[in-house]
């Protein structure tokens, strides 16, 4: 009957409110006699496949679908056989061509699954009932925050029936037992959230040092990922709703580890399952509305977060916006959590926040590449970008939601994570325009070098991003006091060390207490976060070159006052003087000594055992910065300073 069913209808969900459909379908002559639908064309004008062009998306289970695109080879041959049926029609049925199923085409990558035991034994890794039970809720507490990644309900009654032991696991159920191992892996990751009794106080540790010592927690969770990722070649050919959520989940876990690499590389499988789904298309033929609006959650989860790690890290996204007209997510009761607060609000202010910052993108690259005649408008138009930012920031709800801060609130990380989106967002547009005017400015300058108004907008761009800067570093402040800093949220780490660099950069600038005070906060938050995955070499290599580029801001600005007291000091002897020279030339002699690369060796020959640091005249290269600059600095290693400014990173 299912197959009937299927065939007349083109359902492939027979749950009750499916069939209900079907019924009043019937009733209502949207299907004629000869089992034809008269609904084939979808509601905003997409062409069946008749009209020899558009879209279609085929459901082959309650979970599946498969998606065929515009000009495809497949639609002008469906195309095709719907003519050559036409002219059959007076013929015997049995001569009748018939098209290819969905089903069918998945069939083929059903005999390259794995045997039965691969993924017996990677549940074998599960965690006992009341282990499984805590991490679970650890992740929809902590690690999800302002996305929807899973179907919690699906999850849990999968889970459910796997300890009730109600039917043995197969080779089909790779991906909901993948995704639900790295629930698990990344619920282990945020485990130490869940008592703050132990966590170091780091607002007031006068020294936290970085630990490369891997804990407890993170040893479990590689043990939860090893074996997820043996059912990667099951859950690829799979290819369902739960596969785009195993491999989003991939994504996550690895983001502390290698945003730019593996886990750019997670998100590209999840977001091409998903287009493989059609969840990118406004498309719902044959399927219930649970589905249609789970599809949509999880479709911009994935593409929202794709496109971050692609504007934060340099690489091009997977899919253009003229591509996606999927509806956003929309309040539904049986989507909702059973005992936390619906973050919808949050959900959908994300991807607002992430649209923003590819806008700001976007202007700024072509900024860096427009003819001189149109840069001033180039410019405008990224203030505008950024006056649209703040205008939304402006409109969300103070009150539980988005902006609500209150100490103790039900959502104050979640809250905090998308502050924290937003003023990384001011931080990306305005931090290219920090050095720019310090040489060489033909670089973003417009064509008339005398215009008031471009000085105007690159100072507000500045004064936004340094100021944003601050507010991260007190936010991430506010959420180490409140509820404690995860050591493997990529938010809070990028949002710190993203901050901690722009006001780096603001004190080459000019030299201020309150950036000093506000460098040393955002170097021991981030110490503390690399008490985790990210005491990764690379990260630790670089907060050791941001210490060391903030101490000696420091010095630099300690020696200029004590040369500045020696040549301007009212009375002070002959000897003060000499005493002051000697212990500048002793500062430079023990400076010098610690350098030891070859660029290092080259600054210290050019600087043997005096350092001139009235003028502090030498320049570095500031390429890793994200523009081509010079700025006067200080007596620095080239290597490390470049370590310190890659934003690209």
């Amino acid at each position: 009957m299912e197959e009937i069913i299927r065939y007349y209808t083109g359902c492939a969900v027979f749950d009750k409110p499916s069939l209900a459909q079907i019924l009043q379908s019937l009733k209502s002559g949207q299907i004629n006699s000869e089992g034809q639908q008269f609904n084939e064309i979808s509601s905003d004008g997409a062409d069946s496949p008749k009209d020899g062009e558009g879209f279609s998306i085929e459901p082959v289970s309650s979970t599946t679908a498969i998606y065929t695109g515009e000009l495809s080879h497949c639609h002008f041959s469906n195309y095709v056989q719907h003519k050559l049926n036409e002219d059959l029609q007076g013929s015997d049925a049995e001569q009748k061509i018939q098209a290819l199923s969905p089903s069918e085409d998945l069939s083929k990558a059903s005999r390259l699954r794995s045997k039965p035991s691969t993924v017996i034994n990677a549940a074998a890794s599960f965690p006992p009932p009341e282990v499984s039970e805590f991490l679970v809720e650890i992740f929809f507490e902590y690690a999800q925050t302002n996305y929807s990644y899973i179907d919690e309900q699906s999850l849990r009654r999968n889970l459910n029936s796997f300890f009730s032991q109600l039917q043995p696991v197969s080779p089909s159920d790779a991906s909901w037992i993948c995704t639900a191992l790295m629930v698990f892996a990344i619920g282990t990751q945020f485990a130490h959230l869940s008592s703050r009794a132990g966590q170091p106080d780091v607002s007031k540790a006068k020294n936290v040092e970085l630990d490369n010592t891997p804990s407890p927690e993170d040893d479990v969770a590689l043990t939860f990922y090893h074996a997820a990722i043996t059912l990667l070649p099951d859950v690829i050919s799979l290819a369902s709703i739960e596969s785009v959520q195993a491999f989003l989940l991939l994504g996550v876990y690895t983001l502390p580890i290698d945003a730019a690499g593996i886990s750019f590389t997670y998100f590209g499988v999840a977001i091409k399952m998903a287009i493989q789904n059609g969840m990118h298309r406004k498309y719902h033929k044959g399927m219930d509305a649970r589905t249609i609006e789970l599809r949509n959650r999880i479709w911009w989860t994935t593409y929202t977060l794709e496109k971050r790690i692609c504007v934060l890290h340099g690489r091009p996204v997977s899919i253009s916006n003229s591509e996606v007209d999927a509806e956003q997510p929309s309040d539904f009761p049986a989507l909702r959590a059973r005992d936390r607060i619906d973050t919808l609000p949050n959900i959908l202010a994300m991807i607002k926040l992430t649209a923003v910052l590819e806008s700001a993108r976007d202007k700024i690259s072509y900024l860096r590449k427009s003819p001189k005649k149109l840069r001033s408008s180039i410019l405008s138009s990224i203030l505008r970008v950024k006056q649209e930012l703040h205008g939304y920031w402006q409109t969300l709800p103070t009150v539980t939601y988005c902006r609500d801060l209150t100490p103790g609130g039900p959502l104050l990380r979640f809250n905090i994570h998308l502050a924290l989106t937003y003023h990384l967002a001011h931080v990306f547009i305005g931090r290219i325009f920090i050095l720019s005017s310090s040489r060489n400015n033909n670089l973003y300058t417009p064509l008339e070098q005398n215009i008031s108004d471009w000085s105007e907008i690159q100072t507000a761009l500045v004064s936004g991003c340094v100021q944003s800067a601050l507010d991260i570093i007190e936010l991430c402040q506010t959420l180490q006091n409140e509820v404690g800093l995860a050591r493997a949220s990529y938010t809070e780490f990028t949002s710190c060390r993203g901050a901690l660099l722009v006001i780096l950069a603001q004190q080459i600038q000019e030299r201020s207490a309150d950036l000093r005070m506000a460098s040393e906060q955002g170097i021991k938050l981030l110490k503390y976060m690399s008490l985790g995955l990210y005491a990764a070499s690379a990260e630790k290599s670089a907060i050791e070159a941001m210490e060391t580029a903030i101490r000696r801001l420091d010095d630099s600005s300690q020696d200029q006052n004590i040369e500045k007291a020696g040549r301007n000091g009212s009375g002070s002897s002959a000897y003060d003087q000499f005493r002051n020279w000697a212990l500048l030339w002793k500062k430079g002699d023990t400076e010098t000594t610690k350098l030891a690369d070859p660029c290092s060796s080259a600054l210290a020959t050019e600087y043997p055992t005096t350092i001139d640091t009235s003028s502090l005249s030498n320049l570095l290269p500031l390429q890793n910065f994200g523009w081509d600059v010079y700025s006067p600095s200080f007596p620095f290693e080239i290597d490390e300073f470049a370590s310190v400014m890659d934003f690209n990173q």
